[in-house]
């Protein structure tokens, strides 16, 4: 029997232009880097940097969630990076990076994005932004990290 592989998605609705087609294709790049992983739970959340911890820390330490991204929230005002940066154990700035310099050649906005990624024990939580065209383009290229990462922390992979 494989390990259960839980993984979740945080968003604002009312902070996400385009709230639907982003969570599919997040969904949907997760399913095919990690085809055996269980589907994605979706929970919607205020981005307030203590609403932001206090789900991140529940989801990570009472659900154990491997893999946990957010959605939107990074850019001068946006707290996803701060809750992120509050709570892990170890950050790996360069998720963000990667996703900057994918999305700058027709993003000039990702100058601003202070995305993170990082552990929190045994879950990898990874701030996206909120441009379907930046997660097309750079959420898969992270993919040869994400499994290695949740490993190096203890948690589930699939």
């Amino acid at each position: 029997m494989n390990p259960v592989f839980r993984s979740a998605i945080l968003y604002n609705p009312d902070e996400v232009p385009d709230g639907a087609g982003i969570l599919e294709t997040v969904s949907r790049i997760v399913a095919e880097q990690l085809p055996n992983a269980d589907p994605l739970t979706i929970h919607k959340v205020a981005h307030k940097q203590e609403a932001l911890e206090q789900i991140l820390t529940q989801l990570a330490d009472e659900d154990q969630v491997s893999l946990l991204v957010t959605i939107g929230g990074i850019g001068p005002m946006g707290h996803a990076p701060d809750a992120t940066q509050a709570i892990c154990n170890k950050l790996f700035p360069g998720f963000g990076t990667i996703l900057r310099q994918t999305a700058l050649p027709t993003n000039p906005a990702a100058t601003l994005w202070r995305n993170t990624a990082g552990l929190r024990n045994q879950t990898l939580i990874v701030n996206l932004p909120d441009s379907l065209d930046a997660i097309q383009t750079g959420f898969p290229l992270l993919f040869p990290a994400i499994p290695n990462a949740i490993r190096l922390a203890g948690g589930k992979v699939v």
